[in-house]
């Protein structure tokens, strides 16, 4: 009997943004293999899906995101990015892109600190 292909899809935050991360695989090991992360915690916090995204389609094992509009995302994120899934790495760069100008609070108490001692 053939696998089915299925998404996995939880949250996950990235440097104070919240990002909306998928997989297509055969198995939960594969997908929690791909993000590092416990089988527990893909039964746990990971909702199971039937393949349905056309990106996780042709690309199995494949790290994607999604943004929502919540929070400060709505503010720097393109409007046609907004719950559509690109490919995770490209998701971070964006953040990481917006984290140059806007550093997050924890990042200043730390600067802050750092030039106080």
């Amino acid at each position: 009997m053939k696998k089915e292909l299925k998404e996995y899809w939880f949250h996950k935050m990235h440097r104070g943004i919240q990002l909306q991360c998928g997989i297509c695989s055969y198995t939960k090991k594969d997908a929690a293999k791909v993000f590092d992360v416990s089988t527990y915690f893909i039964d746990t916090w990971a909702t199971c899906l039937p393949a349905r995204t056309d990106l996780g389609i042709k690309n199995p094992l494949l790290r994607m995101a999604k943004f929502e509009r919540s929070g400060e995302q709505g503010y720097f994120i393109p409007q046609e990015l907004f719950n559509k899934p690109i490919k995770y790495i490209e998701a971070i760069h964006i953040i990481d892109e917006h984290r140059k100008s806007y550093r997050t609070y924890d990042e200043t108490l730390k600067g802050y600190r750092n030039r106080k001692s």
